[in-house]
């Protein structure tokens, strides 16, 4: 029956429903706020991305800062937006550490100003202690106050999730009157999205930039935190011998389902783990959800010998469930256009009765578009290890989507395993962590919190959650997430076993959103002539014979020879693309060893794009791991119905060699296509 929408989220306000276009999608506490618009892609282009502290060279020796600025300021964030700066998690504070975080100030430079909009001490401005400063407080703040076995006590790691937004600059520093210097054991993970140029942002205004909404969503775990929209609630309740399937809810036509509450009795591991929930969306051959109760809602692991949690409660915004009362809850949005199908079945040892409470929007009511949103998919990947191995596969997928949550649970696995994801074939991972319990928001292996967007039912590996709502993990033709094997402490490599739950949208099956269209092979004089390539200030050219980032136990050789050039002046070259694109992506391969920050303008058939230089700001890297991939976004509206681009790469700085290098091009087109042309691996 239709209920009141004020009924439906009595603590939220009560948000008006727009149709929003995929270049349109809010930021900052706007988008936090708006949870609805999670299956809507973001505009072409848009790219996750992170600073971290990280070892290139896979020897867990993690370098703090980028570069090293005359006024004394050793800058550790620094991306030409427009941008959204969406998590922070610092992990400066340990006694192992000895960072002076009393002492240090962080500053944050917004759009090239001369003064920085924040400046304060690390211990200011993450709450030490539990001394907040408005408005980076929590819930949107925490700061360690447990304490963990390998420090001793409180007061190891920070996290904020206050968003800072910027039209056209970000740049953060540390800063210390007597001058800084590198210190051991110290790391951070900063995560934002970096929009195409033009992209409306908004830059952050100061202090005054609050959301009591959120707060109030962050507060209110269990509840629904999607603004309220008109909808309908079905309930069924249905009972299921061992081996009977069901189906709980058929709906057709267009619309989205908001929420999903479900009690199950009687609740055992056994039934948790042996009650399957199967969605399929449009009468697809595939269905999108298709796994245990447990991993749907968060309490998977049974299957690799880690401690059993279905007695346990867990809350997210977005999921959990209660062990005691045997109740779960969901209110990821999921939409579809034609049908809605969801059956159980019960593969446990006990007859079973569900009770399921389904809320249903109507179309009209509703902000999603055929091919601009995403369907609501949940993959399970259990990975039991071979000796040897470098790394735990956690998710994978082809297509286009993006990865919003991921639940994982671990035995044998060294916690110092960085995150490796790759995407839409790019050698270089594009998000690169510095150690599992990081990349879950915890420090120093974690602990069982529960917090809106991160925690653990056991510490910050051997189940460890974390939401990617703002940051998702955007991919366009495929995505790749593994965890490393690390021998950090002497650990053996072998016996290790995950268990990944990995929450995402997809679009239409075989369908995705970029495809490679023409190449450029640096030096290589056949390939040159052919795209008419030109260089002025050449400063070097050779053979370089390196690697990419490495893992700990990955062989130490070169796993790449190229040849490449390096100039001081500009290169000019014509390239060919999809008249039909909606937009066009250069991966470009650069050697971070001569030059680990380089700035380049960008010219397309003669017009400089404005604001949006080709910056590569990257931690210095030995010679032995010198290759990264670098990415540059040019808008459909420098590319759309142009079969061929004349490019021209000016230099306009870079460090420690001052010029900007390049080995190899690879020139993509967006726009849907099928997934059985991928793109060609990179050589």
């Amino acid at each position: 029956m239709r209920f009141a929408a004020a009924i439906a989220a009595s603590l939220l306000a009560v948000a008006p429903v727009l149709r929003i276009d995929a270049a349109e999608c809010p930021t900052g506490f706007e988008a936090m706020r708006r949870l609805d618009l999670l299956p809507i892609f973001q505009p072409n282009g848009t790219q996750t991305k992170q600073f971290i502290t990280y070892d290139p060279a896979g020897q867990n020796q993690s370098a703090l800062f980028k570069r090293y600025e005359q006024n004394g300021e050793y800058v550790f964030f620094d991306e030409i937006g427009p941008g959204y700066l969406c998590r922070q998690q610092m992990n400066v504070f340990s006694r192992v550490t000895k960072f002076p975080a009393d002492e240090v100030r962080i500053r944050y430079y917004f759009d090239d100003e001369p003064k920085p909009r924040i400046d304060m001490t690390f211990a200011e401005f993450f709450g030490k202690g539990g001394k907040y400063k408005k408005p980076f407080s929590p819930p949107l703040a925490y700061f360690d106050t447990l304490g963990l076995q390998w420090d001793q006590g409180p007061g190891t790691y920070a996290i904020m999730y206050y968003p800072f937004t910027f039209k056209k600059r970000l740049k953060i520093a540390a800063y210390h009157p007597a001058g800084m210097k590198q210190f051991d054991a110290t790391w951070f993970q900063y995560t934002y999205l970096k929009y195409p140029v033009g992209t409306p942002v908004e830059t952050w205004k100061g202090l005054e930039v609050d959301s009591p909404t959120v707060r109030r969503q962050f507060e209110r775990l269990g509840h629904d935190p999607k603004p309220a929209i008109d909808a309908s609630t079905h309930k069924n309740a249905i009972s299921l011998a061992p081996g009977e399937t069901k189906t709980a809810l058929d709906l057709p036509g267009q619309g989205a389902i908001t929420s999903l509450r479900l009690t199950l009795a009687p609740w055992s591991a056994d039934t948790l783990f042996h009650t399957r929930i199967r969605v399929t969306w449009d009468n697809q051959a595939q269905p999108a959800i298709d796994m245990s109760l447990g991993s749907f809602f968060g309490a998977a692991g049974d299957t690799i010998g880690v401690e059993d949690v279905s007695h346990k409660t867990l809350k997210t915004l977005l999921f959990g469930f209660d062990g005691k009362t045997g109740r779960c809850y969901s209110y990821w949005p999921m939409p579809y256009w034609s049908r809605a199908h969801i059956e159980f079945i019960n593969e446990s040892r006990a007859p079973i009765t569900l009770s399921l409470e389904a809320t249903h929007a109507f179309p009209t009511a509703l902000p999603y578009i055929a091919g601009q949103a995403g369907y609501f998919s949940v993959k399970r990947t259990v990975d039991i290890s071979p000796d040897g191995e470098l790394y735990s596969r956690a998710f994978e997928a082809t297509g286009r989507g993006k990865v919003v949550g991921l639940m994982m649970y671990s035995s044998n696995y060294n916690m110092d395993g960085d995150e490796y994801t790759f995407i839409d074939g790019s050698r270089t991972p594009q998000i690169h962590g510095d150690g599992t319990e990081d990349d879950h928001n915890q420090g120093w292996g974690g602990y069982a919190i529960q917090k809106p967007y991160w925690g653990g039912l056991v510490n910050g590996f051997q189940g460890g959650y974390r939401l990617y709502l703002n940051e998702p993990y955007i991919f366009d033709a495929s995505i790749r997430v593994c965890y490393e094997h690390s021998r950090c402490g002497n650990s053996p490599n072998r016996g290790q076993k995950t268990d990944f739950t990995v929450w995402y949208y997809q679009d239409r099956p075989g369908v995705r959103n970029l495809r490679l269209t023409d190449e450029l092979d640096v030096a290589n004089p056949a390939s040159e002539k052919m795209h008419g390539y030109r260089m002025t200030g050449e400063k070097w050219s050779g053979v370089t014979s390196s690697s990419y980032d490495r893992m700990e136990n990955e062989p130490r050789k070169p796993t790449t020879t190229d040849d490449g050039r390096a100039f001081a002046g500009a290169s000019e070259f014509t390239v060919s693309i999809d008249p039909a694109n909606q937009g066009v992506k250069i991966r470009r391969r650069v050697n971070r060893n001569r030059s680990n920050v380089q700035r380049t303008n960008v010219y397309v058939d003669g017009r400089l794009i404005p604001d949006a230089p080709w910056y590569v700001c990257d931690l210095p890297a030995t010679p032995e791991t010198a290759f990264r991939d670098t990415d540059y976004e040019i808008p459909a509206a420098y590319t759309h119905g142009k079969q061929r681009l004349t490019i021209r790469l000016e230099h306009v700085a870079g460090q420690a060699d001052d010029s900007t290098n390049a080995y190899y091009y690879w020139f993509y087109s967006y726009g849907p296509a099928k997934t059985q042309a991928a793109s060609k691996p990179a050589p």
